[in-house]
Formats: structure tokens, C-alpha cells, sequence
């Protein structure tokens, strides 16, 4: 009982350290010392939200998707493993959640079409942005019109897929998708919550319809 406790306690901790490597690999040793190595494994065995590596075709994204949220998106297992992954996305996704539905991207309120042509299509209310996409390796490609391309990591999922991109590059992101304005005070919220955790980037994710 006090073991368990004591992990539970360790591990809430790692939502108020201070992002330094040296904590971080504090708070894993402790894990490991009171539950084995597969304690700081459980505490990122349910992070999904992966960097995509796969090759994602044209045909595959062709279609119209639906917002459904923020992610936080590690490099490797690995990575998310030792930084407490678990735990470190849901605080990140709720904050960039909090900080997204400010300035309008809630879950199911922007879709995007990508077409066969290479055009896309994004939805948001009564606003329409429209642009072209192209997609090469795990790299998609998005330029609005009148717009300096942006490149996102992509990943495939079955029914979703999830862009990433360098917490700095958020606000490009947001502004591709759609006629949204991001504000400096969400960008300045993002990169303070990713200072100090290399392998992390900031994504999105939609669901096929």
C-alpha cells in the first residue's frame, strides 16, 4: 500500500518539477527503484500520439476530416517514456486545448477537405479557407493562398490523422487551417510549457468522416 502510494505521489510530482533533464531522470530513477522498469513504461504505455515515420499517399488523406483535438506528440516510445509521457501530454493537451478554443478550434467545429487535385478546403462556422497540399514521405505540405507553405509531420491512423509541428510554428499551423487569427499569448503558453522537453512537438488530430 505505501509503495503504491509513494509511485502515485512521485509521479504527480512531475507535473510540478521544472522541465530540467536532471529532474526528470530523478523522478524515473525513483519510479524504477519502488515498482521495477516498468514503471516509468506504464506511466507512457497509453501515449499513442507518436511522430508519424510511415509514408503517407495522396489517396489516403483524400476526404473530409473533423477536428477532434490538440495532441502532444513525442519522437519515440522512448522519449516519452523517460519523460513521463502519460502525465506530460494530458497537461499539455489540456492547456493547448484551452488556449485552441479561444480563438475558435473546438472539437467537430472545423473540418478540412483535402481533394484529389491537391486543393484543400477548411471550414470553420461561415469562414472558408482554401489552398493546395502536397505530400511526400510523412511530410504534409499546406500553403493557403497568399500563404508561405507550412510543413507538418503526418500520421495515419485508420480513421485519424494527426498533424505536428515545432511548438514556434503553432500559430502557422492554426493559420493554415483555416481564417483563424492565433494570438502571441498562445504561442508564448506553448513554447514555455515545451521549454526544456526536447523530442516533443504540438499537434492536432481529425477524424475521417
Amino acid at each position: 500500500m505505501k509503495r503504491t502510494f509513494l509511485k502515485m505521489a512521485l509521479t504527480l510530482l512531475l507535473t510540478a518539477l521544472p522541465a530540467a533533464a536532471g529532474a526528470q531522470s530523478l523522478l524515473g530513477g525513483l519510479l524504477n527503484k519502488l515498482g521495477g522498469n516498468n514503471a516509468s513504461g506504464a506511466i507512457g504505455e497509453a501515449v499513442t500520439a507518436l511522430l508519424g515515420t510511415s509514408e503517407v499517399k495522396q489517396s489516403t488523406i483524400v476526404g473530409t476530416w473533423t477536428y477532434d483535438g490538440p495532441a502532444i506528440v513525442f519522437e519515440s516510445e522512448n522519449i516519452a517514456n523517460k519523460l513521463g509521457g502519460k502525465l506530460l501530454s494530458s497537461k499539455g493537451e489540456d492547456m493547448l486545448s484551452t488556449q485552441l478554443e479561444k480563438i475558435g478550434m473546438k472539437p467537430g467545429a472545423v473540418k478540412i477537405t483535402f481533394n484529389a487535385d491537391s486543393t484543400y478546403t477548411c471550414q470553420l462556422g461561415s469562414k472558408t479557407t482554401r489552398g493546395t497540399y502536397e505530400v511526400k514521405d510523412a511530410t504534409l505540405s499546406l500553403k493557403k493562398l497568399n500563404f508561405t507553405t507550412l510543413k507538418t509531420n503526418a500520421k495515419v491512423s485508420g480513421s485519424e490523422l494527426q498533424l505536428a509541428v515545432e511548438a514556434d510554428k503553432i500559430l502557422t499551423l492554426v493559420s493554415s487551417l483555416g481564417n483563424i487569427s492565433g494570438s502571441n499569448s498562445m504561442l508564448s503558453t506553448v513554447t514555455n510549457f515545451m521549454k526544456g522537453y526536447d523530442g516533443m512537438q504540438v499537434g492536432v488530430k481529425f477524424k475521417k468522416e
